[in-house]
């Protein structure tokens, strides 16, 4: 069963800008949800990068705003 996605007035995607995340949305977009109703919502990886290795800090600032 494949799920209506266009009737949710909010979907929320857990950005981390890896494949798994960026394929998530690209899927979410597939499956029919209406581009104004998606949220990125950006998160660290374990609050320092992936696997020992530091974020970019262009694409990942430390002062970014947070909610």
């Amino acid at each position: 069963m494949t799920p209506d996605l266009r009737g949710y007035d909010h979907i929320i995607v857990a950005l981390s800008g890896g494949k798994d995340s960026v394929a998530s949305l690209l899927a979410a977009l597939e499956l029919g949800a209406r581009p104004e109703s998606i949220e990125l919502w950006h998160h660290d990886v374990d609050g320092g990068g992936v696997h020992g290795l530091a974020l970019h800090p262009r694409l990942c600032p430390p002062d970014r705003p947070r909610l």
